[in-house]
């Protein structure tokens, strides 16, 4: 199976905007954690609010998956970008954050770049280095370790931006052995489950949700 380059971007750019709108929908109903009110009409909408978000996230990655079928995974990856622009219109709407000029200005830059980086991003077959993968996923946790031990100590906004950066490199990676999978794992269940591809997957996955 396999996907024209126009067809995996608007794929990519799907799964996004569901990343986007599950993340501001817990944003939106955060309220519901620590909540003593079960019972609450309140509680209950923003606990399902919270939970839908929660299962949009989780859905999104299955676009990343369809797009590796069209396009290579640094595309896919810069793809990502596209929440940033997703997430800040979705917080205008939904969460009545003020969205300047400035603003409105790097979210069609960001959707520029996305669709040059498409046209310009080559085909989807290369060979598969495993031992990388394992590099490129020790790198960003040990960054977090050293992070959050740091944070203990004292708390700034530079080391706020670092971790946040450390979630985002890890949630970049997610993309690596997800291509693995297509590649070097068996098409079945089974395969999947069989393939240490798949765990790197999850590790880099609940240690970006983790951090964040």
């Amino acid at each position: 199976m396999s996907l024209s380059p126009l067809s995996a971007v608007l794929v990519a750019l799907a799964g996004n905007f569901i990343l986007s709108l599950g993340m501001v929908l817990q944003k939106r109903n955060v309220s519901w954690l620590g909540h003593k009110g079960a019972r609450d009409r309140d509680f209950a909408r923003a606990r399902s609010g919270w939970l839908l978000g929660f299962l949009l996230m989780n859905v999104a990655p299955v676009f990343n998956y369809l797009a590796l079928l069209g396009l290579p995974p640094n595309v896919v990856g810069a793809a990502i970008g596209a929440n940033v622009a997703f997430t800040a219109i979705l917080s205008a709407l939904l969460l009545g954050e003020r969205l300047g000029s400035r603003r409105i200005l790097w979210t069609f830059a960001t959707f520029a770049a996305i669709a040059l980086a498409a046209l310009r991003g080559g085909g989807v077959s290369g060979p598969l280095v495993p031992d990388a993968l394992y590099v490129f996923i020790a790198l960003p946790l040990a960054a977090a370790a050293a992070g959050l031990a740091l944070r203990r100590r004292r708390r700034s906004a530079g080391l706020a931006v670092s971790i946040a950066a450390v979630a985002g490199a890890l949630g970049g990676f997610m993309i690596l052995p997800l291509r693995a999978l297509q590649i070097g794992a068996a098409a079945s269940l089974a395969g999947w489950l069989g393939s240490p591809y798949l765990y790197l997957y999850i590790v880099a996955g609940a240690g970006s949700f983790s951090i964040i």
